[in-house]
């Protein structure tokens, strides 16, 4: 794990990036932008990561139940006023994931930065430290890949050989969450 990471990026006008931790500047260059995106927890190598394309954000404040504190959700999708459209329940429902799963595992690791998810063209997801890579909007997808903050980010497997243990604890806590927001009958 590394302690910090700042990335520096710039893009043509029309394009955003999406990273993770906190975007703390937004640079006029000629002919587009440059963000500047900080991480102050640490992080594995491999859940580092950053996407570049005509996003549009979603972005809103959660707040902890137990403790009243914000954070900070920060959702990049597509520039397609239709995404958000039929997207926007799942992309709502995040912070009451969040705060639940915080109840069961402990508050959210990250939460003095964020958690976002970033539309990209994968056929899946990746539980980027606080900013997960889904192809899909999926709301069971992105439980699971919330799941991995605590499950894979914050407490990360000493080998890729471990891989199971990330993957098996965000699997069963996806079905937790099935189970909490829809019930046994959709658990089962």
């Amino acid at each position: 794990k590394i302690d910090s990471v700042d990335m520096l990026v710039t893009v043509p006008t029309g394009l955003k990036v999406a990273g993770n931790g906190l975007l703390k500047n937004t640079t006029p260059t000629i002919g587009g932008n440059r963000y500047e995106w900080q991480m102050r927890y640490p992080v594995d190598y491999y859940l580092i990561s950053f996407a570049i394309a005509p996003y549009v954000e979603y972005n809103y404040y959660t707040h902890f139940s137990a403790t009243g504190d914000s954070m900070l959700v920060q959702n990049f999708i597509y520039d397609d006023p239709s995404i958000l459209q039929n997207n926007k329940p799942q992309l709502d429902s995040i912070g009451l994931i969040i705060d639940y799963f915080s109840t069961i595992f402990g508050k959210y690791p990250f939460a003095k930065e964020k958690f976002g998810v970033c539309q990209t063209p994968l056929g899946g997801g990746m539980e980027n430290q606080t900013m997960v890579s889904l192809g899909s909007l999926a709301i069971t997808l992105i439980a699971h890949e919330l799941a991995h903050q605590w499950w894979g980010d914050n407490v990360t497997c000493g080998s890729l050989r471990d891989m199971w243990l990330n993957e098996g604890f965000a699997t069963y806590a996806e079905q937790l969450f099935v189970e909490h927001f829809k019930g046994d009958a959709a658990a089962k």
